[in-house]
């Protein structure tokens, strides 16, 4: 089932454009004119993810988001805007934005977005993944590097863009180290509810906060003995 994304812009021929990019990538996007458009179209329908301009005919942003916090409506939200105000990115950010992104808005770096949004929080694994075999100059000699590293108590960052295989890199590692028997937990950080972080990483026994109605093992348990 594809995904559903509303966005939320007074400029026709720039959400047409955004809804032909999101279309491209095979999710199923929604066009609103203003916030009581949006408002409307949210409660008939559920989405996956909100963006929306700030400076609306009818309404704005900031406000359609903190509506959607009274509503307890926890949908991922991105908001753009031509005028970049400081006051606005702390205000969104407080209110749970995902991100602010400036006009214009770049096709890769929305798509990019989308794609952290959707990704699972957390991958956990028990048992060893078969990687793909890879063949390029370049990726065998991180290979090379991971193999030296693996079994070492080694600090190791993974850098790379979006999709080049940074999990797969860190799983190559887990795989060769002394931890290889062990649970091998992959975590979305940017997919991480600001307000929650400490409890889904650390976990919270019961009554621990309002809505803690039972204790929870945090993603550093879950790895134990592993690879967080």
């Amino acid at each position: 089932m594809k995904r559903k994304i509303l966005i939320v812009e007074d400029n026709i021929g720039l959400s047409q454009m955004q809804k032909d990019w999101f279309a491209q990538a095979g999710y199923d996007a929604v066009t609103a004119m203003n916030e009581p458009i949006a408002r409307s179209l949210i409660r008939k329908t559920t989405f996956d993810l909100i963006l929306s301009d700030v400076r609306l005919p009818e309404g704005d942003g900031i406000s359609l988001l903190e509506w959607l916090r009274k509503e307890k409506k926890k949908i991922p939200f991105i908001i753009t805007t031509e005028y970049v105000s400081v006051p606005d990115v702390v205000r969104t950010i407080k209110l749970g934005a995902i991100d602010y992104l400036p006009k214009p808005v770049h096709r890769e770096h929305l798509l990019e977005l989308a794609e952290d949004v959707f990704r699972p929080m957390v991958t956990v694994r028990k048992k060893e993944k078969v990687l793909f075999h890879r063949t390029s100059p370049k990726i065998l000699k991180v290979e090379k590097y991971s193999r030296l590293v693996a079994p070492s108590e080694m600090a190791v960052m993974i850098l790379g863009a979006n999709g080049t295989g940074k999990e797969s890199v860190a799983q190559y590692i887990h795989q060769g180290s002394e931890r290889r028997h062990m649970p091998f937990v992959a975590v979305n950080c940017g997919a991480l509810p600001r307000e929650l972080a400490a409890s889904l990483l650390f976990g919270h026994e019961k009554g621990a906060f309002t809505g803690a109605d039972t204790a929870k093992v945090g993603y550093f348990d879950m790895a134990k003995g592993g690879t967080l």
